[in-house]
C-alpha cells in the first residue's frame, strides 16, 4: 500500500500509512489536504486517487452538497458545480487536468445514489403519496418529495426505462470491484514499466484472482484477439 501525501498550508508534506476511509477525509484538519496524482488522461491514481473516489461518493450522498431534487446533473447551474469543485479542493490538492474527472465522477455517483434510493424504498403498487411519507433518515424531506414526484412523473419513468435497458445490455461483468481502471493501469505500469495492451487490460479486468474468466464469452474474446495478433505477426 503506497503512502498518502498530506500537505499543509505552508507546503510541508507528511506521509501517512495504514487504511484510510472517506470519513477520515472529512475529519482532516482545515489546514491539511491530501495530494492527488493523475495519469496522462487526468484520472486520479494510486491510494490518494482511490480515497478521492470514496470521498466523492460520500459527497454525492449529502443533500446540502448534491441536492436530490434536480432531475438531471445538467440541470444544476455551472456556478454551483464550480462551488462543488472548490469544496472538494478544501480536502485535496487536485491537478487542474483532474477537474473534469472529479465532476464526472460526482455526476455518476449522484445518479447511482438516486438509483439505490429508488431500489431500496420504492415498492410495486405504492402510490406517490405513500412513498413521499417514508423519507429515508439521511435525506431532506423536501428533496425526497420532489425526487419521488419525478419517479412517478411520466418523463421520469421513461428515463428510468432507458437506463434499465442500458444496464441490461452489459452482459459481461468486470472484476475490479471498487478499483478504478486508471488505478489498475497505473499499478501495471509500476510493475512492468509499460502500459498494458488492450488485450492484456481486458483480460486483467475480466478474470478472477485464480485466473479464471468471469464468463466463457470473455475467454472467447481474449482467445480471438490473441489469435488475430499472432496471425498478423506471422504475416
Amino acid at each position: 500500500m503506497d503512502d498518502l501525501h498530506i500537505q499543509d498550508e505552508q507546503g510541508r508534506v507528511r506521509l501517512t500509512r495504514g487504511s484510510s476511509r472517506a470519513r477520515d477525509v472529512w475529519q482532516l484538519r482545515e489546514d491539511e489536504k491530501i495530494v492527488v496524482e493523475c495519469n496522462e488522461l487526468g484520472q486520479p491514481i494510486k491510494r490518494a486517487g482511490s480515497l478521492l473516489s470514496s470521498f466523492l461518493g460520500s459527497v454525492a450522498r449529502r443533500g446540502q452538497l448534491c441536492p436530490l431534487n434536480y432531475h438531471k446533473w445538467n440541470d444544476m447551474l455551472p456556478s454551483y458545480k464550480v462551488e462543488l469543485l472548490k469544496f472538494v479542493q478544501k480536502k485535496f490538492v487536485l491537478p487542474p487536468e483532474s477537474h473534469d474527472w472529479v465532476l464526472k465522477s460526482l455526476n455518476r455517483k449522484w445518479k447511482e445514489y438516486k438509483s439505490k434510493l429508488k431500489a431500496d424504498w420504492k415498492r410495486e403498487g405504492m402510490t406517490e403519496e405513500e412513498l413521499a411519507r417514508v423519507c429515508p433518515p439521511d435525506v431532506y424531506h423536501h428533496q425526497w418529495r420532489e425526487l419521488v414526484h419525478y419517479w412517478f412523473f411520466e418523463r421520469g419513468q421513461t428515463y428510468s426505462d432507458i437506463g434499465r435497458a442500458a444496464r441490461a445490455s452489459q452482459t459481461i461483468p468486470h472484476t475490479l470491484g471498487s478499483k478504478s481502471y486508471a488505478r489498475l493501469r497505473a499499478e501495471f505500469m509500476e510493475d512492468h514499466g509499460r502500459k498494458p495492451s488492450e488485450v492484456e487490460f481486458y483480460k486483467m479486468t475480466h478474470t478472477h484472482r485464480d485466473g479464471s474468466f468471469v464468463r466463457e464469452k470473455s475467454r472467447d474474446i481474449v482467445d480471438r484477439a490473441t489469435s488475430l495478433i499472432s496471425e498478423r505477426i506471422g504475416e
